[in-house]
């Protein structure tokens, strides 16, 4: 139950780009070419699209120095993905995800909840977005692109789309926004969250 995120509390992170109602594009979708499940909201948008953050925070992670793995290497990781039958957070989050930005919103949105946004796939940070650094809702911290993915690899534009994630930290553990919820309650919840 997701009651506890107030509405409106998130700007949607790509100017112009809807959320999205595709169910494939949404959490919780299968992503079996990892043999995973997706955790965030996929906004498709033309490459070097403006991203901006969803809320003020800190960042706490910006791949700044991120270098673009061959498609042969990721592939010998899925691999193994498919013989564990789960993604390895060390894939997930360091390969996968390509250029990222963790932004830690602290106790400010949710009473008790500690929230984090994830902006991945990202083709460039914006300058002075690095570890530390204090922003506002609606301040830009990169561009969109497809890194962490096959095209990515290939070095073209195509397949281009932000990967944002919203994490929720408590006492009783982590889950991602819209976690288990069905299709119909996470798309409801998203309406009313941005």
């Amino acid at each position: 139950n997701f009651d506890y995120l107030p509405d409106r509390m998130l700007l949607t992170p790509c100017p112009g780009i809807v959320t999205p109602k595709w169910s494939n594009l949404l959490p919780n979708a299968p992503r079996t070419y990892r043999s995973g499940t997706h955790r965030g909201i996929d906004y498709p948008a033309p490459y070097g699209s403006e991203i901006l953050s969803v809320a003020s925070g800190v960042v706490i992670r910006a791949d700044t120095d991120y270098m673009e793995v061959t498609n042969q290497f990721r592939e010998s990781l899925l691999k193994k993905a498919e013989k564990i039958g789960r993604t390895p957070s060390d894939v997930f989050e360091h390969i996968l995800f390509g250029r990222a930005v963790f932004i830690d919103h602290g106790f400010d949105l949710v009473e008790e909840k500690r929230l984090v946004s994830i902006y991945a796939h990202m083709s460039e940070i914006a300058e002075g977005i690095v570890v530390g650094t204090k922003v506002v809702r609606g301040e830009t911290l990169g561009k969109v692109g497809n890194s962490g993915t096959s095209d990515g690899a290939k070095g073209n534009k195509e397949s281009a789309h932000l990967h944002f994630e919203l994490i929720i930290h408590d006492k009783t553990g982590e889950r991602y926004m819209g976690q288990g919820l069905p299709d119909r309650q996470l798309k409801k919840l998203l309406n009313r969250l941005f």
